[in-house]
């Protein structure tokens, strides 16, 4: 749990956190179509949490598979915010693109 929290610099934890925002923002308000987002605010956590311990389970998985030289710690929030991108495009209709960090329109995808 540890790694969700560290980061390397106040860039990478502005980043993660814009994109945090960004993607909460259409995950967890309300939906205009219907009277509330399946994602509401215990949910979410929920979902957080969740995504924060299968992301580690997976990172700690692979570093079997890595070579020695590639191994290391998980660093950040951004595997957290990768699956909530995806989740959220997802949930997107058709054609709409899912911007994690609004500044950055490289980052965009559908």
């Amino acid at each position: 749990l540890t790694g969700a929290t560290a980061h390397f610099d106040p860039w990478h934890l502005g980043l993660n956190m814009a994109a945090f925002y960004q993607t909460s923002l259409s995950l967890e308000l309300t939906n205009a179509t219907a009277n509330a987002s399946p994602y509401a605010s215990p949910e979410y956590l929920a979902m957080n949490v969740s995504l924060v311990a299968l992301v580690g389970a997976v990172w700690l998985a692979l570093q079997h598979r890595l070579p020695p030289s590639q191994q290391g710690p998980t660093v950040g929030y951004s595997g957290v915010l990768f699956a909530l991108s995806v989740i959220a495009t997802l949930h997107q209709p058709p054609g709409m693109q899912t911007c994690p960090i609004p500044f950055f329109d490289q980052a965009c995808f559908s």
